[in-house]
């Protein structure tokens, strides 16, 4: 991680401008943080922040792919938001267990940044952890300025305060359709619990056979998200075609057609 903070931000820094920037919405499956800015069009280029909880609570994003290896000590992985500005201009964000989260675009292709948008929104799991609040802490927002990279100036909002409980009042439950569809790498699959109890979610191929499980654990009445980056149950990446993700919950089930590309 402080290799590529180095790579991203080392650079002279010629003037700062304002922005602000907040925890905008919490769930139990998802965090999404937004931005605004005060100086009309600005073009960002990388960022980095702490998302912190109270108490702390490490390893609940969900963390996908590993980066990162130094010994035998992993230091960041790829985190995979599944929506905000981030997703449009196609960043990559990395993240290690504590929480600190970096992202910039591979293909130079910044945020064009104007007024208030959701910045990014990143699955995680706190149904099992008692957090009281969510904030975010130290950012850097550097800005395009022709061939040179300006830091910004941020101001970071209050802390996203949660209630005794965030277990959503819903009665029925849902399993939605994955975006995007078709999908290479990765896809983000929404469900709904209704209930307390064992939930399964399980790919299979067009002749019924079982690909991958995603999810097969007990769940607390919320809305949740599961991602798929198109590898089956022995690690191996499937080939291009069309798939079905079924949810079991009790007496819910239901089927929904996914399809991979490469």
């Amino acid at each position: 991680m402080k290799k590529l903070i180095v790579i991203l931000f080392a650079c002279g820094f010629l003037f700062s401008t304002d922005m602000n920037l907040w925890v905008s919405d919490v769930t139990n499956s998802s965090v999404q943080i937004s931005a605004s800015s005060a100086e009309g069009l600005v073009e960002i280029s990388g960022f980095q922040f702490n998302l912190v909880t109270d108490p702390i609570s490490n390893n609940i994003l969900e963390l996908i792919d590993t980066l990162f290896v130094e010994g035998d000590t992993v230091s960041s992985s790829i985190l995979y938001p599944i929506s905000g500005a981030v997703t449009e201009s196609n960043f990559t964000c990395f993240a290690n267990p504590e929480g600190k989260i970096v992202s910039f675009s591979f293909e130079v292709n910044p945020i064009a940044f104007e007024g208030t948008q959701v910045l990014a929104e990143f699955t995680w799991d706190i149904s099992d952890v008692a957090i009281t609040s969510v904030t975010v802490e130290d950012p850097v927002f550097i800005f395009s300025s022709g061939e040179s990279l300006i830091e910004l100036s941020v101001d970071v909002g209050e802390p996203f305060v949660l209630g005794t409980s965030i277990f959503e009042n819903i009665s029925t439950f849902k399993l939605d359709s994955a975006y995007p569809n078709p999908f290479n790498p990765i896809t983000a699959i929404q469900y709904t619990v209704a209930n307390v109890g064992y939930v399964s979610i399980i790919v299979y191929d067009m002749l019924g056979r079982e690909v991958r499980t995603l999810v097969s654990e007990h769940h607390n009445p919320a809305t949740y998200y599961v991602n798929w980056n198109g590898i089956d149950n022995t690690n191996n990446e499937v080939s291009s075609g069309v798939y079905f993700y079924k949810m079991t919950a009790g007496d819910f089930v239901k089927t929904n057609k996914i399809v991979f590309m490469k």
